[in-house]
Formats: structure tokens, C-alpha cells, sequence
């Protein structure tokens, strides 16, 4: 099961490799409201689904349990979830919504007493003992648990985890790093892998990050490289309210099994906004606080990183330049020129004029 913050629904499907999946034909709970929905996740992956109701529930005793939940049963879908049992949506409630979120109905029949959950993601990604805390946060997983936990507001948002940016750096000792002078979007997104970076700062982050490595941009969006040594590579900061979130290379920098290449795990977004997935939350134990609308990150018990706050480090001084329409569409003709099918070329010029059509009318 995949915990998706940026998603409103659980969605189920059926894969024959996984047991103890949910089946709606052993359900006596299950109602289906005829309501077929498509769903394009991004990446070439779609979800066709009907949205149904259920019980779900987190022990075999049913004592903490949201009756008449409603999800999207998948009927047909192509790396959705691949064999996982679904997403459990954990997006933010909004006023006026069709249905209660789960943390909601917990808060109501009095399991739950403040409206909070906490996410543990192990940043070894093959040992399963990632863990969620409905209600609460837990401070054992924390690395400094003297140090409380590190909280920054939210936007508002109907139903998305929010946040700005104000600035990035790439490692700490040096000067490289801007400040926007608009501060940026930032949805923290756990039901998602990557790290999005607004394409308008792509092409300027991934140049510092590479300085001293050769790698090249994949026919996919993402850059891939030989040198998959992490020393050869710094730290990504993100400054959101008062702190700087690391992004180490020992994270991001991810080591195809079967192939010598890694990649980094960076694509760039179409629009104005950086998506944080959870590759990014697996350095720091996330607490998501519905009542008080923040979102706390802190460096648990396993993580490589520390807390930085800007007191210690300040902003940079050099304001960031960003990349011109010009600059996107030459990043957008080199990944359609690296030997891709017809159809992708197709849809690379595509997206191009888009992306060229999109920013003259912004501007």
C-alpha cells in the first residue's frame, strides 16, 4: 500500500503476484456506484477505475476503521501501482468536499485524538520498515529528538501539502545557490517517486549538481551518468520557512540493478511548481498536522542529514536568473534528438509548443 499525500482516494487493483489482496467479490461492505474514471498519473501511467465505497481498516479487530470510504477500484491500468495493494489517499480535507477523509472519520469516532498522522520512509529501500502513526507523531524516530520537530507553513490549498521555496543551494561551504524573487510552490508529494523542479530552474540546478561528473539527459526527461560515485556529487538545499532541507547525492543518486548506470532521480515539471515525492521524504520523519496546517520534516534516526536553519546559514545573495523560453525549447529539441521512437519525437514537438505557447501568453 502506498500512502499518497497528494491524492484524495485509495485506489485498489488486482495483480496475482501479491497476496491478501482486496477482492470486491469477497466483500459483504463493498458498494460500487457505477461511476467509471480515468486517471493519467504522468509519465505514460493511467489508471481506469469505478468509484466504489468499502470499510477500511487498519487491524484484523476492525477497531480503527472508516465505514463507507470511498475509493477507486482499478478495473485496468499500466504502471499505476504496478503490484502494490493501491494509494491511500492522505491529501488535505477541504470545506465543502463530496466525502470525509480518512483522518477525519478516525477523528470523529474518537480513535484518533488530534488530527495528525507521521510518516517513517527507511531510506534503505530494501528493507521494508517504513511505518505510519495515525493521531500522532512518535519522537524515538527522530535523530535529534531534543531538537523537536521542524515546521513549515503550509499555502492554502484545498486539498494539496503546499509549502514555498525561497531559495536553493548546492552544498553549503561555497556560494552556489539563489534566492527566487518570487518564492516557488512546493507540493510535498509521498505517493510519488521523483523530485520535480519547475523547468524554468531545471536547467540551472542540474548544471550545478553535474559540474563534476559527465552525464547525459535520457531519452525519458531524467539525467543518467556512469560516475556513481555520491563524494562526486553535493548536497541539494531547499529553503522552506525557516529551515534548509538537504537532499543528499546518496539519495538521489539511484543504481539501476541491472545496468552500470545511475540516475538521478529529477525530472523537470511543466509548470511553475517543484513536487517533492518520496525519495526526498525518505531523509526526514514527516508529521502532517490537519489542525494546525503545517507539515513538519525532521532528520530521523537513520538519515544522512542534519538540521540546517537559515539563522546558521543565510540566504544566498545572488538572485536566481531564470531559464528563458529559449532555453526550455533547446532542452526540449536535445531529449527529442536522442534517437527516441517517431511517437515520442511527436510528442516531444508537442509538448514544446506547449511549453513555447504557455509561457509567451504568462508573459
Amino acid at each position: 500500500m502506498i500512502y499518497s499525500t497528494d491524492a484524495p482516494f485509495n485506489t485498489s487493483g488486482y495483480c496475482s503476484t501479491v497476496p491478501n489482496r482486496f477482492s470486491p467479490l469477497t466483500s459483504t461492505t463493498y458498494v460500487s456506484t457505477s461511476s467509471p474514471v480515468y486517471i493519467d498519473n504522468g509519465g505514460g501511467s493511467f489508471l481506469d477505475a469505478d468509484i466504489s465505497e468499502e470499510t477500511i481498516s487498519f487491524d484484523n479487530s476492525l477497531s480503527y476503521k472508516a465505514e463507507s470510504f470511498k475509493f477507486l477500484l482499478g478495473t485496468s491500468q499500466y504502471d499505476f501501482f504496478d503490484c502494490d495493494s493501491g494509494y491511500l489517499g492522505l491529501s488535505r480535507p477541504s470545506e465543502g468536499q463530496d466525502y470525509p477523509r480518512l483522518i477525519q472519520q478516525l477523528y470523529d469516532q474518537g480513535r484518533i485524538s488530534s488530527k495528525v498522522f507521521s510518516l517513517y520512509l527507511n531510506s534503505d529501500t530494501i528493507v521494508q520498515s517504513s511505518t505510519m502513526q495515525l493521531g500522532g507523531y512518535d519522537t524515538t524516530y527522530l535523530k535529534t529528538p531534543a531538537l523537536g520537530i521542524q515546521y513549515i507553513p503550509l499555502v492554502d490549498d484545498p486539498s494539496l501539502w503546499i509549502t514555498e521555496v525561497n531559495a536553493v543551494r548546492v552544498g553549503l561551504s561555497g556560494n552556489l545557490g539563489w534566492t527566487f524573487s518570487t518564492p516557488g510552490y512546493a507540493m510535498i508529494a509521498s505517493g510519488t517517486t521523483f523530485v520535480y523542479i519547475p523547468q524554468k530552474v531545471f536547467p540551472t540546478v542540474m548544471k550545478a549538481l553535474l559540474k563534476n561528473v559527465d552525464a547525459e539527459l535520457s531519452p525519458y526527461g531524467f539525467y543518467q551518468t556512469l560516475d556513481c560515485d555520491t563524494s562526486h556529487y553535493d548536497t541539494l538545499y531547499l529553503q522552506m520557512g525557516d529551515y534548509y532541507f538537504a537532499f543528499p547525492p546518496e539519495i538521489y543518486l539511484y543504481k539501476v540493478d541491472w545496468q552500470a548506470e545511475c540516475i538521478l532521480v529529477f525530472y523537470s515539471n511543466s509548470d511553475d511548481t517543484w513536487v517533492l515525492g518520496n525519495s526526498f521524504l525518505r531523509s526526514y520523519y514527516s508529521v502532517w498536522d490537519h489542525e494546525n496546517n503545517r507539515l513538519g520534516l525532521s532528520p530521523h534516526k537513520t538519515s544522512q542529514v542534519d538540521v540546517v536553519t537559515v539563522a546558521d546559514v543565510p540566504l544566498p545573495k545572488k538572485t536566481f536568473k531564470y531559464t528563458t523560453v529559449v532555453d526550455i525549447a533547446l532542452e526540449v529539441v536535445k531529449i527529442a534528438s536522442l534517437g527516441v521512437s517517431a511517437a515520442t519525437a511527436v510528442g516531444t514537438m508537442i509538448f514544446l509548443a506547449d511549453v513555447i505557447f504557455t509561457n509567451i501568453f504568462k508573459a
